[in-house]
């Protein structure tokens, strides 16, 4: 198979390789990138108005020209993609001699987590699953396995919506991979289809990211600044101008923990110090995609922090509750309420 498109593998080894700089992965998934569109994936997307997002009841899918670009980003292409060969070598020793199932929920139109995963397995040893909503995504998906001549290795290309979909009974699913969020699952639908495919999965099946957590926490602008302009982020002492608050909510997909989506029931209480002329109140996601596979801060696009008075409308000031939730229907996405400080409403006659 590697005789086939040698460029592809040859471009896929330098980008998944730990022996590759930073750089040699970025140019080599600029590589990637032009030669699917040499190939006429993007054939499949001329037509798309590159503004044309769609809502769904699940939460905001991105069209296929934004979610072909997501693959640019080194440190979440590499990690996703490390996270699934993991998981399927796991697999593999684990049922040896079995195929390993994977589905691969919102697929863009590269289906690029499992294309850059071919080359390290046989398709004896790994089926994929394709899901998209988009027609467009799975045109472009169809040309592009087909110019890669591995079609051998893709079981079923289906549109679908992820968040609704129902395995059937006669198709076998080991593993589910999704990459379908923003940073403090604000807007797309991580979290719906989480909910309805990691419960389908049999007891030792995997769901690929393990577990999204969200934080808040208080940050000192000015200090935050300046250890930036001094030292690489990797030498950055967060301690200095971070306050953790607490967890905001956890994406669970073993079902050993119960309620997948954990919310933390209490109320925070905004630091009597906060001063919003100092102080910004940010939401930080860290994503444990599988064992020690991990994106946190600034990792990529997905884990940036969401600054609170920037994304949603309150007025928030010291001793000010919080209260957040993640809203499924209507617009899902993480919201929260805010409390005014209890002079303020002693003073006021509010409650709320």
């Amino acid at each position: 198979l590697k005789k086939l498109n040698p460029e592809f593998y040859r471009q896929t080894e330098i980008a998944l390789s730990d022996n590759s700089t930073w750089n040699e992965k970025r140019n080599a998934l600029i590589a990637l990138h032009n030669l699917f569109v040499t190939l006429g994936a993007a054939d499949a997307l001329d037509s798309f108005n590159e503004e044309e997002h769609t809502w769904l009841p699940s939460g905001f899918a991105i069209n296929p020209v934004s979610a072909g670009v997501c693959m640019l980003e080194v440190n979440r292409t590499q990690s996703f993609v490390a996270a699934l060969k993991e998981a399927i070598t796991d697999r593999l020793k684990k049922h040896p001699g079995k195929t390993v199932h994977v589905l691969d929920a919102g697929c863009g139109p590269y289906a690029l987590l499992c294309l850059l995963t071919t080359p390290f397995f046989t398709p004896q040893q790994v089926q994929f699953t394709l899901l998209d909503v988009f027609e467009n995504n799975l045109q472009s998906v169809h040309t592009l396995i087909s110019a890669l001549q591995v079609e051998a290795y893709f079981c079923a290309v289906l549109q679908e919506d992820a968040a609704v979909y129902q395995i059937p009974s006669d198709r076998e699913i080991d593993i589910v991979i999704s990459e379908t969020m923003k940073s403090a699952l604000f807007k797309e639908p991580q979290a719906a289809i989480t909910l309805n495919l990691a419960p389908q999965l049999p007891p030792d099946g995997v769901f690929i990211p393990g577990q999204i957590d969200v934080d808040l926490r208080m940050v000192h602008r000015r200090l935050r600044n300046e250890w930036r302009r001094v030292v690489t982020s990797e030498a950055i002492d967060y301690t200095q101008f971070e306050t953790p608050l607490g967890n905001v909510l956890t994406l669970f997909t073993d079902q050993k923990n119960g309620d997948l989506l954990h919310q933390n029931d209490s109320s925070f209480m905004v630091p009597e110090h906060f001063n919003p002329d100092v102080h910004h109140l940010e939401l930080f996601t860290t994503i444990t995609l599988y064992k020690d596979h991990l994106l946190t801060r600034y990792d990529s696009s997905i884990t940036l922090s969401v600054t609170l008075i920037k994304h949603f409308e309150h007025s928030i000031e010291a001793g000010c509750g919080l209260r957040f939730y993640y809203q499924l229907t209507g617009v899902p996405g993480l919201r929260f309420e805010c409390a005014a400080p209890k002079n303020k409403r002693e003073r006021t006659g509010q409650t709320s």
